[in-house]
């Protein structure tokens, strides 16, 4: 029963590098265009998965943060 434990401990090891390396630049270990898509997907499916009015509500925030981080950046950029 040891053996067999012992092998699928390793296979599983292996696959988890495997899709390490699948999703990680190999030289930095940063997360590549794989994993960006991967967790784009995830994000449009959590998206739509929301009801129509908390989307609307957490777009409406998005947008006024970005607003303000825009304003900032233009006032930083400006005065200089």
């Amino acid at each position: 029963m040891t053996g067999t434990s012992t092998n699928i401990s390793k296979r599983k090891r292996a696959e988890e590098r495997a899709e390490y390396l699948a999703t990680r630049d190999a030289l930095t270990g940063l997360p590549n265009r794989v994993l960006l898509h991967d967790r784009l997907e995830q994000a449009v499916v959590q998206r739509r998965a929301q009801p129509r009015r908390l989307r609307r509500s957490c777009s409406s925030t998005w947008t006024a943060s970005r607003r303000s981080t825009i304003r900032s950046a233009t006032r930083w950029a400006t005065s200089s």
